[in-house]
């Protein structure tokens, strides 16, 4: 049991930290709003085209999305274009540069430590507070959606799900850009330790991943589309199709598997050797 508390205190001592700062209750807040403005927007949606149309009943467009499980996704897709790369960038870059900031890191390194064990778990902290995130906007989005539309089965490309079968659908797709902003996280991460300031990580990172996103959109750079992450990141969507097209998920958790171990493993490399002067 000792043993098992020496592994997880390194993390426990990670989310304190967190906990303790003003940002990660806002950047939660604001994202937390998120769905059930979407939620709304489609309620009031529905109702100002129900008031146009003669025969008083909505399209079968508008039909289909009044329905609470549609929420979760349409948040998804809206969030993972810009706001959740941009959390990814925000805590990824505070884990060490923060540190350097508030003038820690010096003191936590006195202590014997790996620096290769602060990383990961850094990195760690970074993605499980991420996933927590991802999670209660998932849950806000269900929660705004039942009480505006309540929950009915999904209509799917090629078919229909159940409740439980299209809530789990729901579960894997946010898992599956949890993956994507991993790639994000690791990237903040290294420049995190290349600045000592978490602002400049993030910022790096988060615009790093947006310019050769949109470098990639000209018809001149097509090849290289397959081999940047954020390429793959709208894989999720192929769940939410009978029968599930498994390539393009496949091929999207290669891609986020490796862009998020080499950053990774290039942060640690340079931390090893960063002279800690803060």
């Amino acid at each position: 049991m000792s043993a098992k508390t020496s592994h997880l205190g390194p993390l426990r001592r990670e989310a304190v930290k967190l906990r303790a700062l003003k940002r990660t209750y806002w950047g939660a807040a604001g994202l937390l709003i998120i769905p059930f403005l979407i939620a709304l927007g489609i309620y009031l949606s529905s109702h100002n085209h129900g008031s146009d149309n003669q025969s008083g009943d909505p399209t079968f467009l508008v039909k289909t999305f009044m329905n609470g499980l549609y929420v979760p996704p349409a948040a998804l897709a809206i969030m993972s274009v810009f706001l959740f790369p941009l959390a990814a960038a925000m805590v990824g870059g505070f884990m060490i540069a923060g540190e350097a900031e508030a003038g820690t890191l010096r003191t936590m390194l006195v202590r014997p430590v790996r620096r290769g064990a602060v990383v990961l778990t850094k990195w760690a902290t970074a993605v499980i507070y991420l996933g927590i995130v991802m999670l209660l906007v998932a849950l806000v989005g269900l929660l705004a959606g039942w009480a505006f539309f309540g929950i009915k089965p999904m209509l799917l490309l090629g078919g229909e799900a159940g409740v439980w079968h299209a809530l789990l659908l729901i579960l894997l797709a946010y898992l599956y850009v949890l993956a994507c902003m991993t790639c994000v996280i690791s990237l903040a991460l290294l420049f995190s330790t290349l600045s000592d300031s978490s602002l400049v990580a993030a910022v790096v990172a988060i615009a790093l991943t947006l310019i050769v996103q949109i470098v990639l959109q000209f018809s001149y750079f097509k090849g290289l589309r397959p081999y940047w992450f954020m390429t793959h990141f709208d894989g999720w969507f192929k769940l939410f199709q009978k029968p599930i097209d498994m390539g393009p998920i496949r091929n999207g958790l290669i891609a986020f598997a490796a862009y998020s171990a080499v950053p990774t493993a290039l942060a640690y490399l340079r931390f090893r050797r960063k002279d800690i002067t803060s």
